[in-house]
């Protein structure tokens, strides 16, 4: 029971109602890096008028302290003046399996996330708990949330909300259907090159021409200028 909902209890921090961004990039050598990012509005913690916004997430996350030095989760608060506040929290695991089994946040989403291989071919596929319905209310609810997944491979099927170079967001809030999937299908043997800034290469190409050309006008001018010293 503490293990499945240990976000939550963190997140009474955040019972109006939050906006969480969970972020899970899978790296070429395989390991996984975990960033939940939760925050609430600065109009929120004008509620607590005598406590400071870094107190107040703080004395939160100092009651789970023991469970996230034991799980080896870093903590960071993220305090700013008008804009958003709240807490960060991230993990790094040798493969995604070890993900799914030691993972603490990816439960308040979803009661199971299903990995499959085929060869080269990985699938991930995650269904359930989505919808502010489906939360446990008794603590808090997520109003808004975005789930992201970067990976490095050639993608061959998603139903991602929307797709940024080899970054897929699906993204839910208070319409979101309790029966929304999340599906990624890759394959391991692949590297997807979306990520590279081909306009960079291309400026870098257009003023190592124009330094050749200018070389070689100045040796033009300068024999020429040879020649006509001889004359």
């Amino acid at each position: 029971m503490k293990k499945k909902f240990l976000l939550v209890l963190i997140m009474i921090l955040f019972c109006a109602g939050c906006k969480v961004k969970y972020n899970i990039k899978i790296n070429e050598d395989g390991t996984v890096e975990e960033t939940a990012v939760a925050s609430e509005t600065p109009e929120f913690y004008d509620e607590y008028t005598h406590t400071s916004v870094g107190l107040v997430i703080s004395r939160i996350l100092n009651q789970y302290a023991d469970i996230l030095n034991e799980k080896k989760y870093d903590v960071k608060t993220n305090v700013y003046v008008n804009n958003d506040s709240g807490v960060t929290l991230t993990k790094k695991y040798n493969d995604f399996k070890e993900y799914i089994g030691n993972s603490i946040l990816y439960t308040q989403f979803t009661d199971k996330i299903d990995y499959t291989e085929d060869g080269d071919k990985i699938t991930i596929n995650a269904k359930g708990k989505f919808s502010k319905s489906e939360q446990n209310q008794d603590y808090f609810y997520i109003d808004e949330s975005s789930i992201i997944i970067t990976v490095p491979y050639k993608v061959l099927d998603n139903n991602a909300d929307k797709v940024q170079g080899n970054t897929y967001i699906w993204n839910f809030d208070k319409k979101s259907n309790k029966d929304k999937e999340i599906k990624l299908v890759y394959s391991k043997s692949k590297i997807d090159n979306l990520n590279i800034d081909y306009s960079v290469i291309i400026v870098i190409g257009v003023i190592i021409l124009l330094a050749i050309i200018s070389i070689f006008i100045c040796l033009k001018f300068n024999t020429s200028r040879k020649e006509a010293n001889k004359l």
